[in-house]
């Protein structure tokens, strides 16, 4: 806990003298910490009634959420947390814990913590795989899912859906190529580069994200080196909770792919599509995002 005050201590000095590390100090750093399966993790909440807890993507943390505090707060409790290893919490080893079932297990308990009963899930990318997986373990805890371009690619288990994952993943190696050559700094430009499908993604960032994604470099590695559970859509059809799938009308084909997978598997499930936005939807577009999020916890209270 004292490590973590140093660096809410740290980062808001930073932003008295301007500096973009903390460009959304409402968000980041996290004032709070949950004490999850040996470790601890931070998070912040705000507002108050039905809890509505946020679940980053990869190289992120609680910012990757700041357009969605305000508005989810008015009518909903906010929550949002930093996954393990996830900036600002401590590394408890070497990261070879990193992959779903681990972040799956914490947030579970992290919502038991919470001692609220079930709550509202939204997951972004691999955040939205994580809270997908706590849905099909843990269905007494979810009382409705949202998931934002999840990244569950097993389910595109048809010769059609495997070639769009390859294609999608062709730029892996040169990936692992570059962080083990001269480390995660230029390997997660690439990433996310590549991610986005624009060799100019990494200097369009908005300064708040590309910060993020410096801090969380480090994840880089053992998100990579990550196996995914080998989920299908039989698997991910005993998903109950009213679900909506939210994505970017210029998304990858990857995660259209995906999200039309799942909207067949998941029954009642829901889809939106937000024009003129990327993976990134949530910044792109952060009123329709939002706007698309209340009014369906609003018919799922």
């Amino acid at each position: 806990m004292l490590k973590l005050i140093r660096k809410f201590v740290v980062a808001y000095a930073l932003c008295l003298l301007g500096v973009s590390a903390c460009r959304s100090p409402a968000i980041y750093p996290p004032d709070k910490t949950a004490a999850v399966n040996g470790t601890r993790l931070a998070y912040t909440e705000s507002g108050r009634g039905a809890p509505v807890v946020f679940v980053h993507g990869a190289l992120s943390d609680t910012r990757a959420w700041a357009g969605q505090k305000d508005a989810i707060a008015s009518q909903f409790r906010f929550i949002a947390y930093s996954m393990r290893y996830h900036s600002p919490n401590d590394w408890q080893d070497d990261g070879s814990m990193y992959n779903i079932p681990t972040h799956a297990s914490d947030l579970a308990a992290f919502v038991k913590s919470l001692n609220t009963g079930p709550v509202h899930l939204v997951g972004h990318s691999f955040g939205g795989h994580v809270a997908a997986q706590v849905a099909m373990e843990h269905p007494e805890l979810v009382k409705s899912l949202v998931l934002e371009e999840a990244s569950i690619f097993t389910v595109l288990d048809s010769p059609g859906g495997k070639a769009v994952v390859e294609a999608f993943f062709r730029s892996v190696p040169s990936i692992k190529a570059e962080l083990n050559t001269d480390g995660s700094a230029k390997a997660t430009e690439m990433m996310i580069d590549s991610v986005l499908e624009d060799p100019q993604a990494w200097e369009k960032a908005p300064p708040l994200w590309s910060t993020m994604w410096r801090d969380n470099a480090k994840t880089l590695g053992p998100f990579l080196s990550a196996a995914p559970p080998p989920i299908d859509c039989s698997r991910v059809g005993t998903i109950k909770a009213p679900t909506l799938i939210i994505e970017g009308a210029n998304s990858a084909r990857f995660f259209h792919e995906i999200d039309s997978k799942l909207l067949q598997c998941i029954a009642g499930s829901e889809r939106v599509s937000v024009p003129k936005a990327d993976h990134l939807v949530q910044v792109r577009d952060a009123e329709a995002v939002n706007e698309a999020i209340l009014g369906f916890l609003t018919r799922h209270p």
